[in-house]
C-alpha cells in the first residue's frame, strides 16, 4: 500500500525536521545528505515535529521492520529540540514562510 504524505511534505515538513536533527541521523549519529524523515508511529498523518525523526536509509529500514523502538524524547533532547524550533521560527518569520512558521509553532509547546 503507497503512503499518503500531506501536502508541503517535501518542500517544508521534512526539510525542518532534517534542520532540527542537524542533518544527523538520531540513532547512529551519522551526519548526511539525503536523510529520511520517518513517522515515529507510522502514521504519515500525524506531521507533529514531536512524531518526526531524521533517520539515513539504513537505520530507516530497520525501523521500518521494527527493529528500532522508538521513545520519548529525554528532556535534555527535548530542550534542545525546543531550542531549535525557536531558531527555525526565527528563520521562518524572516524568510516570510507562513506555512513553515505555523509549522513550527503547532509543535513548540510553550508560546514564545
Amino acid at each position: 500500500m503507497k503512503k499518503t504524505y500531506p501536502p508541503f511534505w517535501r518542500s517544508h515538513i521534512a526539510p525542518v525536521v532534517r534542520f532540527l536533527d542537524n542533518y544527523t541521523c538520531v540513532l547512529c549519529r551519522q551526519r548526511m545528505a539525503g536523510l529520511h524523515v520517518h513517522h515515529v508511529d507510522k502514521d504519515t498523518t500525524n506531521n507533529n515535529l514531536t512524531n518526526l525523526v531524521s533517520l539515513c536509509p539504513k537505520c530507516h529500514r530497520k525501523a521500518e521492520n521494527n527493529q528500532f523502538v522508538f521513545c520519548q524524547l529525554s528532556r535534555s533532547a527535548q530542550e534542545q529540540r525546543e531550542k531549535a524550533l525557536v531558531e527555525a521560527i526565527e528563520q521562518a518569520e524572516h524568510l516570510h514562510l507562513t506555512y513553515t512558521k505555523t509549522l513550527l509553532r503547532a509543535s513548540l509547546k510553550k508560546p514564545i
